[in-house]
């Protein structure tokens, strides 16, 4: 037989033998030890100094695991036998053992991080993916307190319990959680679990099926795959399905980012069910931005669960039957907004008309700085039937509008302005990609309708030489969109801030300066902008808020489809009349103006001056008065009908 063939057969079966793991390799350690005890004891059996070959062997097993006793041998064969020895031993208990040892615990650490153990735990959160929106939304969920603990009391928890489920968890995820400030001091109610939320098995790591809630975010969509975020999505939802056996479904927040996928994910899961299609709504804030710039400010105040106004959502027996001018006037330290009615097949509306009374299905809509702010009490003033609602802000007919970067929203955002039936745009599109593959996206979106002129240009936006041309000065409103035709977020932000300086050089030596909106995906690249003249929406931000408010309370976002849909109220702003500008104005004398004009007051938009930047202050007690700038403007509920 070939002596290389033997040996290769050899070293398959020790390499068999070696990856079966810790044991089996420990295993084949002790059969090399015995083998070299044994040849030791055989070449020092001669010297006549033992009683027998067992006796040898122990000997050199002594000297393979402890070098002192080799001061204790006499004779030049038995010193050189036992120095191999020795040496031998170093290798094997010191290296080879040691390095199986140290192997096998860092694995057992490493599955430990990963989390692949079923988790123990009943009315918990499960967040199934990490993301750019994992971050904002974990912040969002341990930072409201109020909320959370009306949500867990609803399900019979005593503290909030989230598990969040990853492909593969690392220590890079531990690390990001511990040094989040606002989510290091409830990391000890985070559990970390690794597996895909599509499958079946996985799922059972983060016990869905005994979750009081089960939140499913999209992750960051670059170059269209084959299997794109949406399929993964009503995948998992089918997972869950079949994870709870026949039993009760638990309560589901899932994100879509393509609104025609809604229709197959409620097929997929016929349990408590709310979809967030993120792309829409991204879509429609830009759209209102556009057509009133600084209002995506006042939404991401109303969305936060940082210090600050919220809306809250409530049923108050008590109150029913009443009409809205009687229920504004029994809140003193909350804004009344209005009922909100959910309408035969799950729709909503925003009520304010003074015909309208609230009905015990109902809800009211409060804006409060706290849950406790928004108990009712003895009206303090005789009601005031809201007014004839007047005609808002007047708009320009046509608006120039230039997009600078192409993504998925823009159909979406383009078929959103189609809607405003009285106002015009006319739109110039700036990107890399082909110019017949955003026609063809846009053929259903734009056809038949002549309110939107749209006209798509094949140039580089992160270029200065590009830009030029165009004239920024010349348009309207701005927009630098995140790219999805890249590999991450960072990179499609990266091209949007370079786009940015290049519009600050070619403007700043322009008398007109049109407002400038930009879309970003990370929350760490706002700091980069706050110096700028410029509006940021943080696309993954909102969806967070979107995603954590309506996994506490569903109801909220029936109140965010109205505002943010055409047809509905709508948050608009007020310019401040004359009479109140200089003067102290207590907040309810300027509430009662509006109600007269059919809007109701939120707060005050005050406009960016100088090096300080725009804010939002929506704090209306009833204690509070305003001294107003005419820069200032008033920040509304408009019902257009009441």
């Amino acid at each position: 037989m070939n002596p290389l063939r033997l040996l290769d057969r050899l070293k398959y079966v020790l390499e068999r033998q070696l990856i079966k793991g810790a044991g089996y390799q420990l295993l084949v350690v002790m059969l090399i030890i015995s083998t070299l005890s044994l040849l030791g004891g055989v070449l020092v059996l001669r010297d006549g100094d033992f009683g027998g070959l067992s006796e040898a062997m122990w000997w050199a097993f002594l000297r393979m695991t402890d070098p002192g006793y080799l001061g204790d041998d006499s004779g030049t064969w038995k010193r050189v036998v036992s120095t191999l020895l020795t040496i031998a031993g170093y290798v094997l208990f010191m290296g080879t053992l040691v390095a199986i040892m140290t192997q096998w615990l860092l694995a057992r650490w490493r599955d430990l991080e990963r989390g692949l153990t079923p988790v123990s735990m009943k009315h918990h959160l499960v967040v199934l993916g990490w993301s750019n929106r994992t971050i904002p939304l974990v912040r969002e969920l341990v930072s409201t307190r109020g909320r959370m603990q009306r949500f867990l009391q609803l399900h019979g928890a005593k503290r909030l319990r989230l598990v969040i489920m990853d492909d593969d968890i690392t220590v890079e995820q531990h690390h990001t959680l511990r040094r989040d400030a606002v989510i290091a001091p409830r990391l000890a109610d985070i559990v970390l679990r690794s597996g895909s939320p599509m499958n079946i098995e996985h799922l059972v790591r983060a016990s869905c099926n005994t979750a009081a809630a089960v939140i499913l975010p999209s992750a960051f969509q670059g170059p269209q795959p084959l299997v794109n975020a949406d399929v993964e999505t009503v995948k998992a939802l089918m997972s869950i399905r079949s994870q709870a056996h026949g039993g009760p479904l638990p309560y589901v927040v899932a994100e879509l980012q393509d609104v025609r996928h809604t229709g197959v994910a409620r097929r997929a899961y016929p349990g408590d069910l709310e979809i967030i299609t993120g792309d829409a709504y991204v879509s429609r804030l830009l759209a209102q931005t556009v057509r009133r710039p600084g209002l995506s400010m006042v939404f991401r105040e109303l969305m936060t669960q940082s210090p600050g106004q919220k809306l809250y959502v409530r049923q108050f027996p008590k109150l029913v039957d009443k009409a809205p001018s009687e229920l504004r006037r029994s809140f003193k330290q909350a804004v009344f907004c209005g009922i909100l009615r959910v309408l035969p097949g799950g729709a909503a509306r925003l009520l304010i008309a003074e015909h309208e009374r609230l009905g015990e299905a109902d809800h009211v809509v409060l804006l409060a700085g706290d849950y406790t702010d928004t108990e009712p009490s003895k009206p303090n003033a005789p009601p005031a039937a809201i007014g004839q609602a007047v005609a808002p802000e007047k708009l320009p007919y046509q608006q120039r509008l230039l997009i600078l970067g192409w993504n998925r929203k823009i159909p979406m955002f383009l078929r959103e302005l189609v809607t405003y039936e009285h106002e015009g745009f006319a739109v110039d599109v700036v990107s890399t990609m082909s110019i017949a593959a955003r026609e063809d996206a846009l053929q259903e979106t734009l056809a038949g309708q002549n309110r939107v002129l749209c006209r798509q240009l094949h140039a580089d936006y992160t270029l200065e030489s590009a830009l030029r041309p165009l004239e920024p000065a010349r348009y309207d409103r701005i927009l630098l969109l995140g790219s999805d035709r890249v590999q991450s977020g960072a990179e499609a932000d990266a091209r949007t801030m370079v786009g940015y300086l290049c519009l600050e050089n070619i403007l700043s030596d322009q008398p007109r300066h049109p407002p400038i909106i930009l879309e970003l995906n990370d929350a760490y690249n706002e700091a980069l902008m706050v110096h700028n003249d410029s509006e940021v929406i943080l696309s993954p931000i909102l969806v967070s808020h979107l995603l954590a408010q309506v996994a506490l309370r569903r109801e909220l976002k029936l109140v965010y489809d109205e505002l943010f849909t055409v047809g509905g109220p709508d948050v608009q702003f007020r310019s401040v009349p004359k009479e109140w500008l200089g003067r102290t104005v207590p907040t309810r004398a300027m509430a009662d103006v509006l109600w007269q004009q059919g809007d109701v007051l939120l707060g005050v938009f005050h406009e960016r001056e100088a090096d300080q930047p725009a804010t939002v202050d929506m704090n209306l007690s009833a204690s509070t008065e305003w001294v107003l700038a005419p820069r200032d403007r008033l920040i509304v509920i408009h019902y257009s009908s009441v």
